[in-house]
């Protein structure tokens, strides 16, 4: 099972190699989390990704399926590890979507799901 921390003050972007030129990347608040500003553009990337799951998974199934967060990995696994630099394979990234499932329905955050999931993921694990 994943576990998420409520606070996290890491992002796996920030944990990349950057330029040497002196200036390093700012950072802003999201809800809990902390983010460089690079992760910005990679969190609207990894929004778009979840949406257009989103609506293929409904197409395909009516919304309603027990699998639906290995039907999401199989579709977002390409993207999700080529945005975060990382190497999930499905299984992982099933998993992930349900703690992230569980996590958004306990804390109610006050933004939308894909927003929340894709923060989430910039976060990356404690």
């Amino acid at each position: 099972m994943v576990e998420f921390a409520a606070t996290s003050r890491h992002s796996w972007a920030a944990q990349r190699d950057w330029p040497t030129s002196g200036t390093q990347p700012q950072v802003s608040e999201v809800g809990n989390l902390v983010l460089v500003v690079s992760d910005t553009e990679a969190r609207s990337e990894l929004m778009g990704y979840l949406i257009t799951t989103a609506n293929a998974h409904h197409e395909a199934t009516g919304g309603v399926n027990p699998q639906w967060a290995e039907w999401y990995a199989g579709d977002l696994i390409g993207d999700v590890n080529r945005v975060l630099d990382a190497d999930m394979n499905v299984d992982e990234l099933a998993e992930w979507l349900i703690g992230a499932d569980r996590r958004y329905r306990e804390e109610g955050p006050e933004m939308s799901w894909p927003k929340a999931y894709a923060s989430w993921l910039l976060a990356g694990p404690d």
